[in-house]
């Protein structure tokens, strides 16, 4: 029994998986902890990229009217 504890504890198969785990634990902690920072940093984002669209269309307008 000593023998298969120690044969388990030595192999080295699945520590690709644990490490992948490991990480996404800690990816999913930190999107926990900073959720009104993510959101407000997205938010702002999305706003900037309707402000410029919004300038683009009345540029283009512009250029269409006679």
């Amino acid at each position: 029994m000593l023998k298969v504890l120690k044969d388990f504890w030595q192999e080295e198969e699945g520590l690709g998986t644990l490490e992948i785990v490991l990480i996404l634990v800690v990816i999913l902690a930190m999107a926990v902890i900073f959720k009104s920072q993510i959101a407000a940093f997205f938010n702002n984002l999305m706003s900037q990229l309707k402000d410029s669209t919004d300038s683009l269309e009345r540029i283009n307008s512009d250029f269409e009217s006679p």
